[in-house]
């Protein structure tokens, strides 16, 4: 996604690269019932956005309200692209009654943003082909609008300016000359932070909804379903409270780049996800990265990765103290594993099956018949296969047509490729992702017609 991005700036090509990568590489997630927290895990471990652009989500009726902050020298068509792989990231998660995806992009000072609205059936039509690329960019409009006092907004501009210690749900609602706001914190949270927390809050929303009176904010604990607590203030305390707030603050000592946190402290290589490594700047800075997008490229593959992230952390360690007698040692040997691994991945995928069942007769194994039906080797729906399958269904597939092509025969003719066919579509199904359960399904059909009795 990072080089997706450094594409959409440097080239005017990005249209057909970027909607190629999100019609079939695009991270996916899977989940039964998807909260608003899950939508931004989702949108910041696909790296919808830029790194570090706070990011919020809520739900009003149908649809999916994002909210983020616009890079200045983001187009409109960047700002489409960015939407549309918000929009399907969203729709992956198999939100239940959401129909369309709208994303804000704030300016930084907040009295501004773009809105750009993609429906599930936006997606649909051009992940299916019925509709071409440039012609979907061309169907949607950016819509330039300005902060008004109105509640919808106000949420808008809190969720696009609150980066909060928590995630959470957020309404709001005017009533008269005051605004009420319905939020959701852990009673685990002190009497003292929710304090803060309310005067932030507040703050922000008379900063925007000008001309109000009071603000009335209501913390509620979903988990714990303790009581609420409510804080109220009106406008001059408010302007007096804030004040003091930012003496306190301003008070408080801050220092920059002085952690002591070394690389392989902040990690941990058995639980992490490998694609928020980074390298870190100093010696050799360029060779490090390139080499961990290696490991990364391998991870999202399906490789096995674990036994670089030890070593390649040890490395920057290395970089931070500017050893760099270990950091090149590091960089020729990982470089090396990292070749054969590539060498062995890449054997794997050329490899073709050594026997292969005759096409009228499917193999019948003792062990129970997968979810498909039928006398499909079981041996084609396991945990592993469907673990490729989720993570990423496109390349998955991939090797497996090159396991079944041979000098007479297609994939279709072989009985597996069948079974694996369908379970793809019983994977694809089972995790709320019915759209690209739909293109299997027209696979297993087309064998269907070819060989009816199987």
């Amino acid at each position: 996604m990072q080089f997706l991005r450094s594409i959409i700036s440097t080239q005017r090509k990005r249209c057909c690269l970027t909607l190629a990568i999100m019609a079939v590489t695009a991270q996916s997630y899977a989940c039964a019932a998807p909260t608003t927290s899950d939508m931004v895990e989702a949108l910041e471990k696909g790296n919808v956005f830029a790194a570090g652009i706070s990011v919020s989500a809520r739900v009003a009726g149908t649809e999916a309200l994002i909210s983020t902050y616009r890079n200045s020298k983001a187009t409109s068509d960047d700002c489409k692209i960015e939407a549309l792989l918000a929009a399907k990231t969203v729709f992956d998660l198999g939100p239940e009654g959401i129909s369309r995806v709208k994303v804000y992009f704030f300016e930084l000072t907040l009295d501004k943003y773009k809105e750009v609205s993609v429906s599930k059936g936006d997606v649909l039509s051009f992940q299916s082909g019925q509709i071409k690329q440039q012609d979907l960019l061309s169907s949607l409009t950016v819509q330039e609008r300005s902060v008004a006092d109105a509640s919808e907004n106000v949420a808008n501009y809190l969720d696009a300016s609150h980066r909060r210690p928590v995630r959470r749900d957020l309404l709001t609602r005017i009533r008269g000359q005051n605004i009420e706001i319905l939020t959701n914190l852990e009673n685990w949270v002190d009497d003292s932070e929710c304090k803060f927390e309310a005067i932030k809050l507040a703050n922000r929303a008379l900063s925007v909804a000008r001309g109000y009176k009071r603000v009335k904010i209501t913390f509620v604990d979903p988990v714990n379903r303790r009581e609420d607590r409510v804080i109220e203030f009106d406008a001059d305390q408010l302007k007096t409270l804030a004040q003091n707030v930012d003496a306190l603050v301003a008070s408080v000592p801050l220092s920059v780049g002085k952690d002591q946190w070394m690389p392989s402290e902040r990690f941990d290589p058995e639980r992490g996800d490998p694609a928020r490594l980074y390298a870190v700047a100093g010696f050799k800075q360029k060779e490090r990265a390139e080499l961990l997008d290696r490991i990364q490229k391998l991870s999202k593959k399906g490789v096995g990765v674990k036994p670089f992230l030890g070593p390649f952390l040890q490395m920057e360690d290395s970089a931070v103290k500017e050893n760099q007698e270990v950091v090149d040692a590091a960089l020729a040997k990982l470089n090396t594993s990292l070749d054969e691994q590539e060498a062995r991945a890449a054997a794997a995928k050329e490899a073709k099956p050594s026997k292969v069942a005759s096409p009228t007769k499917p193999a019948v194994t003792n062990n129970t018949p997968s979810s498909g039906g039928g006398n499909e080797p079981s041996s084609m729906d396991n945990p592993y296969i469907r673990k490729q399958i989720l993570a990423d269904p496109a390349g998955s597939f991939e090797y497996y047509v090159r396991r079944w092509r041979g000098k007479d025969k297609k994939p279709e003719d072989f009985p597996n490729y069948y079974s694996l066919m369908k379970v793809y579509v019983n994977a694809l199904t089972e995790a709320k992702r019915p759209a690209e359960a739909k293109i299997y399904q027209l696979k297993v059909d087309e064998v269907k017609k070819l060989h009816p009795d199987w």
